[in-house]
């Protein structure tokens, strides 16, 4: 297991982008159940990916093991010097997950002058903020899906905690 220290500006949900590891499987490799413990400063375990399958319980999100039903369109973004992911994300309208996901950047960090394939979000589509108490569930049905297509069109492994930004 990689140590990692928790930076100011650190989510659950970019870690977990960033390194490529579903949210719960570094919750439980920390021991710990919810993001607010995950505290700028605080040094963590980076679990591998198969963490959950080893910890002996599968991973209960399916859509953490599928893949998109269609493509989606994409656009070449050309990372500009000092640019954060943070940045990219609002000028596509993308949550910042994705953005790392598609930078294949393992330690967040973007390189100036490096061109990233960004999906792009369907043009009915809205970038919401979770609110305390929201589901993913009935977020989804209020838009008409269902929810392992919005976790799945997400890249979204673990549980909606409130910030989280998400394409609906």
């Amino acid at each position: 297991m990689e140590r990692y220290v928790i930076g100011d500006g650190d989510t659950l949900s970019g870690l977990s982008a960033r390194f490529r590891v579903p949210t719960c499987a570094i919750l439980r490799a920390n021991r710990v159940y919810a993001p607010a413990w995950l505290a700028p400063g605080r040094e963590i375990a980076i679990p591998d990916a198969r963490f959950c399958q080893r910890d002996g319980f599968p991973c209960p999100v399916r859509a953490a093991r599928q893949r998109a039903l269609s493509p989606r369109p994409c656009a070449v973004c050309a990372v500009r010097p000092g640019e954060s992911a943070a940045a990219i994300a609002r000028r596509y309208g993308l949550p910042e997950r994705l953005v790392f996901l598609a930078a294949g950047q393992g330690g967040g960090a973007l390189n100036g002058g490096q061109d990233i394939l960004l999906p792009l979000p369907a043009a009915d589509s809205q970038l919401h903020v979770a609110r305390p108490g929201e589901s993913l569930a009935a977020l989804a049905r209020a838009h008409g899906t269902d929810e392992e297509t919005v976790r799945r069109e997400n890249c979204l492994w673990g549980p909606l905690l409130p910030g989280m930004k998400i394409l609906l």
